[in-house]
């Protein structure tokens, strides 16, 4: 018998269609309900459980990473009570305990780990004592199930994982303090700059293009572009030249004052971060715990 102290089995069909279809229309589509009704059996459910299960903006409506685990989690039991009936078996797999891991993996590219995360593990540490946190570090997407999670900078829209919108980026102009006192007549339209960029990107287009274009300028100087942000910001920070790129790969250099601002403007980077994990591999209080340190960690920058 279904306990009293256990939500609705209804309103838990509720999220799962909410979270997979990531809509409460569509979900309601699918489960011939009104959307009203589809958002009253979410309040109920949020109700009972006693905690937030979407973050409700006015323009959007996104899951919580409990959210996305929980639905992960009844979406694996309607789909066993299904292979139940289709088999007529009634054996079902007995659920899988996991003991939840002190040390916490985080896939990372290199440039992100070298001047973003490395120097930020002390923060880590002293906000979460009796964890620690590894990064592995790769260019490819690496396999969910090898690790806790992933810290990914894209465009978003990861299939058959979950994922969740961490921050927003911002392209910024940096270079050392010194070529700014050389230069009292700096122009960054004729500046050489520097940039991180491939035709495999999923940019639009060149950091130097989208921020030139946002402050509706032209670039007339000469450009040297790398393939690794982290290439960019050691050219910057050796007086090369002005680096656009990312805040985040620059934030560590100018807190150490070896990189300014070139100029205060910045522009709105196509690419986001997203803290990405499977479900079914990854301890739910790991991902809530790096969910709301990286949300603060990312939006102190």
């Amino acid at each position: 018998m279904w306990h009293a102290r256990y939500p609705s089995l209804m309103g838990l069909v509720f999220l799962e269609a909410v979270v997979r279809h990531e809509s409460f229309t569509r979900a309601a589509r699918e489960l011939h309900v009104t959307q009203s009704a589809v958002s009253h059996r979410i309040r109920e459910l949020e109700e009972h459980l006693g905690h937030k299960l979407f973050v409700r903006e006015p323009s959007s409506t996104r899951p919580t990473p409990r959210a996305i685990h929980l639905a992960a989690v009844v979406r694996a039991s309607l789909s066993e009570i299904a292979r139940f009936l289709d088999t007529d078996d009634a054996r079902v797999g007995e659920p899988v305990m996991r003991a939840e891991p002190r040390e916490l993996q985080l896939g990372i590219a290199p440039s992100l780990a070298n001047h973003w995360l490395v120097p930020m593990l002390p923060e880590f540490s002293n906000a979460n004592p009796g964890w620690s946190l590894r990064p592995r570090v790769s260019l490819a997407f690496q396999d969910l199930s090898e690790v806790d999670a992933t810290l990914r900078y894209g465009a978003g829209g990861y299939d058959g994982v979950a994922s969740i919108l961490l921050s927003e980026e911002t392209l910024v102009a940096v270079c050392t303090p010194s070529l700014l006192e050389q230069t009292p007549d700096f122009d960054i339209e004729h500046a050489l700059l520097l940039q991180a960029y491939t035709p495999s990107s999923p940019r639009p287009d060149s950091p130097i293009a989208l921020w030139m274009a946002a402050q509706g300028l032209s670039h007339r100087g000469k450009s040297s572009t790398f393939e690794r942000q982290s290439m960019a910001v050691i050219a910057a920070s050796s007086g090369q030249g002005v680096a656009i790129v990312p805040s985040r790969m620059a934030c560590v250099a100018m807190a150490r004052g070896e990189l300014v601002l070139a100029d205060e403007r910045s522009a709105r980077d196509p690419l986001s971060y997203y803290l990405v994990w499977s479900p079914e591999h990854a301890p739910l209080e790991a991902i809530e715990m790096l969910h709301a340190w990286m949300i603060g960690a990312l939006s102190g920058v």
